[in-house]
């Protein structure tokens, strides 16, 4: 966090993560479950060559790919065979680093996401430029909002 002072008054822009952890569409899921361990983000985001925002990958996105059929004794799913584009969220919810911070803390008490992608618009589409996360948000309470 850039700021040790939170207020619902500062924009998107200066609480983000302006590293967030990405992935490119291809990925293996099994890199995905690596980030996840060893980074301990909320999500990932998954952007192509031009980091253009693609979706989103939540540790419960991983979970609902666990395939049941193995857990009832079928043939198992390799999850080297499966990339992240397969589990991933299209279409996701953004804000931009000039959103009130108000409005993002909105966003993310309606969606219920631990996590909504910072984004600039431009023609090749969303450029991905950060991560917005609940815990991110955690100070307004140390600081009365």
């Amino acid at each position: 966090m850039k700021t040790m002072r939170l207020t619902l008054q500062q924009t998107v822009g200066e609480v983000m993560n302006g590293t967030p952890v990405t992935l490119p569409p291809g990925a293996r899921i099994r890199e995905a479950v690596r980030r996840f361990t060893d980074e301990g983000p909320a999500a990932i985001a998954i952007v192509d060559a031009t980091g253009a925002l693609c979706g989103l990958l939540t540790m419960l996105d991983l979970l609902r790919a666990v395939p049941r059929e193995e857990a009832r004794g079928g043939l198992p799913s390799s999850p080297e065979s499966r990339t992240v584009e397969t589990v991933m969220r299209p279409g996701v919810i953004t804000v931009e680093p000039s959103d009130p911070l108000a409005a993002a803390l909105d966003l993310l008490l309606e969606t219920r996401f631990h996590a909504l992608p910072v984004v600039r618009r431009y023609g090749h589409g969303p450029e991905l430029v950060g991560m917005l996360e609940q815990r991110h948000l955690l100070p307004l309470l140390a600081s009365g909002g």
